[in-house]
């Protein structure tokens, strides 16, 4: 039987790199269909954990009521069906025509893309443990899960690293459908070798419970364990870990991507880390000591809690590894606690599939039930006290080390401490938030509109933030609130671009223009429209649209023609651009960073084609990118010199309308007289980071190490 368990551990091998090569690929694919939401990859993942749970019951259906000769008659049919849908890369039909109902368009774009190969994969490493154990009675089947996540771990690493730089999209699902093809080869000889043989399980009477290290021995069972298994206790501890799990991997991955960028290298990391704890706890439950991994969890937790958002990169970076470390230690935890409730080698496939539930049940909760239930984003500290509660509680009801060794006045001391630290967070969100007018929640993030009472301010502002990032202020008194500020400001550079822009330096300063805007806003770029004007807004966030036309007073004064057309910028213009009445803009202003990087697939080779298809020949386009984090130079030089279209660097150095930070705005034109104007000419900067170093980012090819900052200042 060497050769058979051989291909077996190949097969379950091959299955967890597949699966998990997959879901990056994926995920990266439709991004900038979703206007590049970090909640996009949240649902991804939920979709994947449902098609696992599905591939997961539908072993255990068969498994429980089927013959071996029947169960691999029906896998080869079900690998022949599977095949059909290969090649799995998503048609551009699906692409969304707005923005409303994403987290349905996502589930049904990967459902017909990908579920079928998907699910079949999932149903290989409980299928084939089970078949060994009838074959094999004594063997360690679960080694063939430790495998199986270990080809996960290298299938997910492997896609940043080597699969994303050398291949298109195009490609990628190419060469992953070829190796489903060989997947579904080996799995077939696994079938059919089991078929041949018509192994006849074992009588449950002569089965044992699973030792600590994952070997399933032989002892009573229960023969009705499977047709109770939801009732069991132990069940319901299985499905409470995997959801504290998956539940922390999500929301620390929705906290890095919101305010860094939402790249595949800040999923993976995160969704590896979880990996890692998988295959470290089910080769060998010794890997976790809960009298070291609760404090340190609860250490790392507290920390992250407590640490702002980080304005230069190297303290960023210390906060991501803050992050990953907490979230791997509260994995751990989760995992390391399943592994010492192992099941028998009969009720495995039932063990996989609570694990299966446990996880698609913390996808639904961060993807469904949060954005429903909570007006903020708390699923990062709900999971940590959940995570942390439920150790502390195992900890004191099983007499572990902590609580036999430590003192109990001591532990328990220590216990309230920590309590006492999160009621602390708790007191200084609600201060924090004290100030909060207007509040939304939705798959694009959290809108709030603050009420500034600053007394250093010399007027009271209202503001929206989404992400934690200012959106755009508005004055409160009446005669200040139609006017732009900050970034808007007259000496900024989108302020010179929408007053001397050609139509109105030839026609006088009252001359209608059409202005095409991506990225709403509090919509400030009204302060300078005249009557006649038309200017049309794509914005991603209906809940944004909501703010600026409820709370902020430009939309609401305005004489101008205002259209809000809601969906992705970049997909709009390039579908509005197919239509034979488009008319083009006088001005195409950029304003739509969210969190601290840029919004990647809107700062593309291909994307400028768009923005330049989209102006008119003598047009401005304006782009705000001042990010902390990021020396974008480059790249505008780049684009630049691609399209052999003149630009320019528009700096406000000091304050201006009480704005704490400086500004900046980047302009491309081949309109030579606006260059010449006397105010333009003056204001107009050299580049930041004093070079002359060009990027050109294209949708195969955008590196966001290539416009990191290491300086102090950026």
């Amino acid at each position: 039987m060497g050769a058979f368990n051989v291909l077996v551990g190949l097969t379950a091998g091959l299955a967890g790199f597949l699966l998990f090569l997959v879901e990056p690929m994926m995920g990266k694919y439709i991004l900038p269909w979703f206007g590049g939401s970090a909640s996009t990859w949240s649902v991804c993942l939920l979709f994947f954990q449902g098609a696992l749970l599905v591939g997961y019951f539908y072993a255990l259906a068969i498994s429980e009521r089927l013959s071996l000769r029947v169960q691999s008659i029906m896998q080869l049919v079900l690998l022949a069906a599977a095949i059909l849908f290969l090649p799995i890369l998503p048609a551009d039909s699906w692409k969304p025509i707005d923005a409303s109902a994403p987290v349905g368009r996502i589930l049904a774009t990967l459902a017909v893309s990908v579920g079928l190969p998907y699910a079949i994969l999932a149903t290989t490493s409980p299928l084939l443990q089970r078949w060994v154990s009838l074959i094999e009675p004594g063997q360690r089947v679960t080694r063939y899960f430790a495998i199986s996540n270990f080809g996960s771990f290298l299938g997910l690493l492997s896609f940043p690293f080597v699969v994303e730089p050398m291949l298109t999209s195009p490609q990628q699902a190419i060469d992953w459908s070829f190796g489903f093809g060989a997947y579904a080869l080996c799995f077939a000889s696994c079938a059919i070798w089991v078929a041949v043989r018509r192994a006849r399980a074992p009588s449950p009477a002569a089965e044992t419970p699973a030792s600590a290290d994952g070997t399933a021995a032989v002892s009573a069972a229960d023969p009705s364990a499977g047709r109770r298994f939801i009732l069991r206790s132990d069940v319901i501890a299985w499905i409470g870990w995997a959801t504290g799990g998956t539940l922390l991997l999500l929301a620390s991955t929705n906290l890095v991507t919101e305010w860094i960028t939402v790249v595949p290298l800040l999923w993976v990391l995160p969704l590896a880390l979880y990996l890692l704890s998988f295959v470290l706890v089910f080769s060998s439950a010794s890997y976790y000591r809960r009298e070291i991994y609760l404090p340190l969890f609860i250490v790392l937790a507290t920390g992250s809690l407590f640490v702002g958002r980080q304005d230069s990169s190297y303290l960023m970076l210390m906060q991501i590894v803050l992050l990953s470390a907490c979230m791997f230690s509260g994995c751990m935890i989760c995992h390391g606690e399943l592994v010492a409730t192992t099941p028998t080698a009969r009720r495995l496939t039932g063990f996989y599939l609570a694990i299966s539930f446990g996880g698609f049940l913390g996808g639904v909760c961060v993807a469904f039930l949060a954005p429903a239930i909570f007006p903020d984003v708390w699923e990062y500290q709900i999971s940590i006290l959940a995570i942390a509660g439920a150790a502390i509680f195992m900890e004191i009801k099983k007499q572990g080390i902590l609580a036999r060794r430590v003192p109990k006045p001591a532990f328990y001391g220590l216990v309230l401490v920590f309590a006492a630290l999160m009621g602390g967070y708790v007191i200084r969100e609600v201060v924090r938030d004290g100030s909060v007018v207007w509040q939304a929640r939705n798959f694009y993030g959290v809108v709030k509109v603050i009420d500034n009472h600053d007394p250093a301010l010399t007027e009271r502002v209202i503001s929206m933030y989404q992400s934690g990032v200012n959106q755009g202020d508005a004055w409160v008194a009446p005669e200040l609130q139609n006017r732009p500020a900050c970034d808007f400001s007259e000496s900024s550079a989108v302020g010179l671009a929408l007053r001397y822009v050609k139509p109105r330096r030839d026609h006088g300063p009252n001359t209608p223009i059409r202005v095409g805007v991506i990225g709403l806003g509090v919509g400030m770029t009204l302060g300078y429209a005249k009557p006649g004007d038309v200017v049309r807004y794509y914005e991603l966030n209906p809940a944004v649209a909501d703010a600026a036309s409820e709370v902020f007073p430009f939309i609401r004064n305005t004489k101008a023609t205002v259209d809000i057309v809601l969906g992705d910028g970049r997909l709009s213009l390039e579908r509005e651009l197919k239509k034979a009445d488009f008319q083009k803009f006088d001005v195409l202003v950029l304003d739509a960073f969210r969190g601290a990087a840029p919004p990647m697939h809107l700062m593309t080779k291909e994307a400028y084609e768009i923005y330049l298809s989209a102006l008119k020949p003598d047009g401005i386009l304006a782009v705000d990118l001042d990010l902390w984090n990021f020396e974008l130079s480059p790249l505008h030089r780049g684009f630049s010199q691609t399209f052999n279209l003149p630009v320019g660097w528009f700096y406000t150095p000091v304050m201006v309308d009480d704005c704490a930070d400086g500004i900046s705005w980047t302009l491309y034109t081949r309109d030579g007289g606006f260059w010449k104007i006397k105010r333009v000419a003056k204001n107009r900067s050299d580049w930041k980071d004093h070079s002359e170093r060009t990027i050109v980012w294209t949708d195969k090819n955008t590196n966001l190490l290539s416009v990191i900052c290491w300086a102090q200042s950026c």
